[in-house]
């Protein structure tokens, strides 16, 4: 909603990304309100929704969860062998619907989607409410950020899904550096393009030898 101040030959201002929307509108003053409420839903609602949705269940995930090498397949999500106890039987019948939830990460970590969510709200749409000069830097404090988390907690289940997730948020925070770096002319613009190419291959090159791995 950021606003540019009244221009000359008006007594009002107008809407940045849009100089047809005066923000003095009922158009914008509607908007607005409806921004907020949306506001609400998604970048807090939705993580809020997840950690109760996780919480009420924690002890049915729980024994789900660790009884994951008796059920069919031997991984979480899977429904119980034959044989199960009915406790198991019940946890599986409770948690189905919710295995987005959980089903990635180790039995440890299983409350992590709402910090995932929350870091890709973080990366997104919270920037705005920064100046444009300090989206970057505050972009790039918060992908380093995360970047340790989840090397230092490692959530996920599988071993590949947990290289794959510490390459794409290193990938972030070096996009996120190189932008800084480029904000600042740290750089001039070849060699910031031969880095930029570097960076581009040595990735793809990961991500290919990853999912190769996978595939044997």
């Amino acid at each position: 909603f950021g606003s540019d101040a009244p221009i000359k030959g008006f007594d009002r201002g107008f809407l940045r990304a849009d100089y047809a929307v005066s923000c003095a509108s009922a158009h914008y003053r509607h908007i607005k309100v409806y921004a907020y409420c949306c506001l609400l839903v998604y970048p807090v609602g939705v993580p809020c929704l997840y950690i109760a949705i996780l919480a009420r269940s924690r002890r049915d995930i729980t024994t789900h969860m660790a009884s994951a090498a008796d059920r069919v397949h031997g991984k979480v999500g899977a429904p119980p062998r034959k044989g199960a106890s009915d406790a198991e039987r019940a946890a599986h019948e409770a948690v189905e619907p919710i295995l987005f939830l959980f089903d990635a990460y180790h039995a440890g970590a299983f409350f992590f989607e709402p910090i995932d969510v929350s870091r890709r709200v973080l990366l997104t749409g919270f920037l705005v409410f920064f100046g444009e000069q300090a989206r970057v830097a505050v972009a790039s404090l918060i992908a380093f950020v995360f970047v340790l988390l989840y090397a230092n907690y490692r959530p996920f289940a599988r071993a590949d899904d947990q290289q794959l997730s510490g390459l794409a948020n290193a990938t972030i925070a070096f996009t996120l550096l190189t932008l800084l770096c480029a904000q600042a002319n740290a750089f001039n613009a070849r060699a910031l393009s031969v880095l930029c190419a570097v960076a581009t291959v040595g990735v793809l090159s990961a991500v290919i030898a990853l999912q190769l791995r996978r595939a044997r």
